[in-house]
């Protein structure tokens, strides 16, 4: 199953569902100001390191998580 790519992970941050996606995405600035900038982002991005699949769920789990209120996020 595929949520076994992210369990010896562990529970991902600030709520986040990861999901997985495709590695390359087309995105605003403002999309890609939160990813690079924002301290909830910045811990994800490294909680995915220790995934499987970090490439294929930064991007999708950022997009798929309204509660994140990310500008730029297409639902």
């Amino acid at each position: 199953h595929w949520r076994k790519r992210w369990k010896k992970a562990g529970n991902p941050p600030h709520n986040i569902l990861p999901s997985k996606g495709n590695v390359h995405i087309i995105a605003n600035r403002e999309f890609v100001d939160f990813l690079v900038n924002n301290k909830t982002a910045k811990d994800f991005y490294e909680w995915t390191n220790h995934t499987e699949v970090p490439d294929e769920t930064f991007f999708s789990s950022m997009n798929h998580n309204p509660h994140l209120r990310i500008r730029g996020q297409y639902l």
